[in-house]
């Protein structure tokens, strides 16, 4: 057996081996792009570990950064971060596999197991369908947001390429959940344009969603025009699309409820409107912003700790723990209140191996944060709110920051790197590669112990 064939079987029986390796492999990649000279406004080299560091966010969708997107790279260090920011919305093997399943005809073994472990099918057709779903619905939607952010910047800038420039990168920006932003200031000269708030949050919420909600919601519509219903609307759709909207509507509530004395104390009732559920709908994926975090009370800070830390939902571009986890921890710790050993939702039961997987990402991202923030506050200056708010803001890849991110030691600025690296992939994803899977045929007896 030769060396190429041993690789892709191994791969194969591990994929997450090729999911996280394309990942650093691209990352590195624009790294070396963003070290050029001509990456730079100025023409100065920007330093390796800040490159390293900028290229995470970017191909991590998180938008920490380090030097001002705007001021500090040139247009084609700005390219470069736009397409980094593409790239890592969609995946990276899901890229490949698209390629290889609509232009070669075929997929490698590799590619098949990693979009089976990311996207959840089986069959080849399967595959393709969905492939080609994600990337004409991610291309289609990016198209609309530019358009729909056009007008924003047509009287606001000096060019028409100015504008169409500016659209373009805030519309992949937010759809990929990216939060980069072009303004030193994010958003916030924008945060009473209502159109530019409601195609930015509707480009967020749509990312977010997840593409398996976003297929089955097509797929539905779209049968409802047919004698035979070809889909129905799934359990895992409603969860999705009940979570998002219970999460936007709390979270603005309580933004309101927090910072009407503070941040947005001296706008209009409207303007305070368009902020809360601006910042409601970013707080959990994105890092634009419309109202300064610095000026956060600390309610607030804590809050959004919560929000970075739900996050998104699975196979969307955001990153967090997802809405579904959190849903399945509530009914999980329902019915253990009740007695019940099995979880039900709407009628339907869950397995058991995906509730066990719900519960052991929390554990395995709750450690991560712990030993994260554990690191930062004994190496970094800040304040203990600054720090702790970093580390989540890292590993939701959120992007939203008290400012303190380009004041870092080397240290704080590698263990942000991997906490971004590590919340796009998933710590369970990690943990998995990293211990060998094995099946044990030894049972042993059973005998309680006391808990609570």
């Amino acid at each position: 057996m030769s060396l190429s064939t041993k690789f892709l079987k191994a791969v194969g029986k591990r994929p997450g081996v090729a999911i996280s390796g394309s990942f650093l492999i691209i990352i590195f990649i624009g790294a070396g792009f963003l070290s050029l000279p001509q990456a730079t406004a100025s023409g100065v080299r920007l330093p390796f570990l800040d490159a390293i560091f900028t290229s995470t966010s970017a191909t991590c969708v998180t938008g920490l950064i380090v030097r001002d997107t705007g001021q500090y790279f040139s247009t084609f260090g700005q390219v470069i971060i736009l397409i980094l920011i593409q790239v890592g919305g969609l995946g990276i093997m899901t890229l490949a596999a698209f390629f290889g399943a609509m232009v070669i005809g075929r997929l490698s073994v590799s590619q098949h197991a990693a979009v089976k472990e990311v996207l959840d099918v089986t069959s080849v057709e399967e595959v393709r369908r969905l492939l080609l779903f994600i990337v004409v619905v991610t291309l289609s939607l990016e198209a609309l947001g530019f358009f729909m952010l056009l007008p924003v910047w047509l009287g606001n800038t000096e060019s028409l390429w100015t504008a169409i420039y500016y659209s373009l990168f805030h519309s992949v920006s937010a759809y990929c959940n990216a939060g980069f932003c072009l303004f030193s200031d994010s958003l916030v000269n924008y945060r009473d344009n209502t159109l530019l708030n409601l195609t930015i949050t509707s480009l967020i919420i749509l990312g977010g969603l997840g593409f398996y909600v976003l297929a089955n919601m097509y797929y539905s519509f779209r049968s409802l025009f047919k004698a035979e219903r070809e889909a129905a609307i799934t359990l895992h759709t409603q969860l999705v699309l009940f979570a998002t909207v219970i999460l936007i509507a709390v979270g603005a509530l309580c933004f309101y409820l927090f910072e009407r004395d503070h941040s947005i104390a001296g706008l209009g009732l409207l303007e305070q409107v368009k902020v809360c559920y601006f910042q409601s709908v970013t707080a959990r994926t994105c890092g634009f912003h419309t109202v300064d975090v610095v000026r956060y009370a600390p309610p607030t800070l804590f809050l959004f700790m919560i929000l970075m830390f739900i996050g998104g939902s699975p196979g969307g571009t955001a990153g967090g723990i997802k809405t579904t986890a959190v849903l399945l921890w509530v009914a999980g710790t329902y019915n253990t209140l009740k007695g019940r050993d099995d979880i039900a939702l709407l009628g339907r039961t869950i397995p058991r191996q995906v509730v066990r997987r719900a519960f052991a990402i929390l554990i395995c991202s709750f450690t991560v944060i712990l030993i994260s923030s554990i690191i930062l506050l004994s190496t970094e200056k800040g304040g203990f709110e600054q720090i702790v708010f970093e580390v989540f803001s890292s590993f939701g890849t959120v992007g939203l920051s008290t400012g303190i991110t380009s004041e870092l030691n080397p240290l704080g600025k590698i263990v942000l790197i991997v906490l971004m690296f590590v919340g796009r992939l998933g710590p369970l994803t990690l943990a998995l590669i990293l211990v060998k899977e094995r099946v044990s045929r030894i049972s042993y007896p059973e005998e309680k112990i006391v808990v609570g």
